[in-house]
């Protein structure tokens, strides 16, 4: 009896021992860097987004991030409904989203990232060089119809206005953080992607695209052509500078960083603060070698400092 307690005993103990040396070998599910994560992208900066991913992979060989890509606001249901951790996006969350996060008493952190801006594309047939606020508003109102309107001399024709729908970053960007209005948008054409925009626009000597600049450096020249010169190019605009003499300004870093480029806007990473990979992720992003990502990117890194060298010509 007792020799049967005894062994009774000595197996139990067997198998706690065994049961908290297993306990004491295993690792975390998940940490800063490791682990399995999935993280939602607006289709614009999916190769961006990718980019990132992949060397923060490679860094550490337990991370797994994978991508999966949406519109803004698929991106960020899928976040509010604790679907997925992560999101990176073009815009901020909206009054409505907030009070959800709120509501659902969500532990939801939000990082800026980088500095990006819409692109007004044109095909290469196409000469207008400039454009003003006014203009680009007369035109998404409808009051700009035909080319010739604008002030073009030679170029004449209908505007076929190509956008991305209106759950995208690019449509939302426009109507409700650059006009801030509640009429929609009336554009021609009406595309899944702004990949898809930039097709267009490359066919259509009529078109005027609207895409991010993440978007335009990204495919321009690798999908649309080989040549260095692209079928499609983006519009400068005309502005008023702080001594009132106009000024023109194009697509550069640093007329977004200086804020004088009328259409550019901030990118932000978003992540349930339960998730600690997703954590690691995003200050990866928001690091040195994750902001220098974004600088070849052609973008503005939004948390490291920038400097822009101006070269002077004999």
């Amino acid at each position: 009896m007792w020799k049967t307690k005894k062994n009774s005993i000595l197996l139990t103990i067997s198998i706690i021992f065994v049961l908290s040396l297993a306990n004491c070998q295993q690792k975390p599910r998940e940490t800063p860097t490791s682990g399995k994560l999935n993280v939602y992208v607006s289709d614009s900066h999916l190769p961006l987004v990718q980019r990132e991913a992949d060397v923060f992979n490679s860094l550490y060989a337990d991370a797994h991030i994978s991508l999966l890509t949406a519109s803004t606001r698929e991106c960020l249901v899928h976040l509010l409904n604790d679907s997925v951790r992560m999101v990176f996006t073009d815009r901020a969350l909206n009054d409505e989203e907030r009070q959800v996060i709120q509501k659902e008493n969500l532990k939801i952190e939000e990082v800026k990232v980088a500095i990006d801006a819409l692109a007004l594309l044109v095909n290469h047939l196409n000469d207008s060089d400039n454009l003003t606020m006014a203009g680009l508003v007369d035109i998404l109102d409808g009051k700009t119809t035909d080319w010739n309107q604008p002030g073009n001399r030679r170029f004449k024709g209908p505007i076929h206005l190509a956008t991305t729908g209106k759950n995208s970053g690019a449509y939302e960007l426009l109507k409700n953080h650059f006009l801030k209005r509640d009429k929609e948008l009336s554009p021609s054409i009406i595309l899944n992607s702004q990949a898809q925009v930039l097709e267009y626009v490359a066919k259509d000597p009529q078109a005027l695209g609207v895409v991010s600049l993440a978007c335009f450096k990204e495919d321009t020249l690798a999908t649309l052509t080989g040549k260095d010169d692209g079928k499609v190019r983006p519009l400068a605009f005309m502005i008023t500078d702080s001594s009132g003499t106009p000024a023109r300004v194009t697509l550069h870093p640093y007329y977004l960083h200086s804020g004088e480029y009328p259409l550019h806007y901030p990118l932000y990473v978003y992540f349930n603060a339960r998730s600690r990979l997703a954590a690691g992720f995003s200050a990866f992003i928001a690091s040195a070698p994750g902001q220098k990502i974004i600088l070849n990117w052609g973008l503005v890194p939004a948390t490291m400092p920038v400097r822009f060298v101006q070269l002077q010509t004999r």
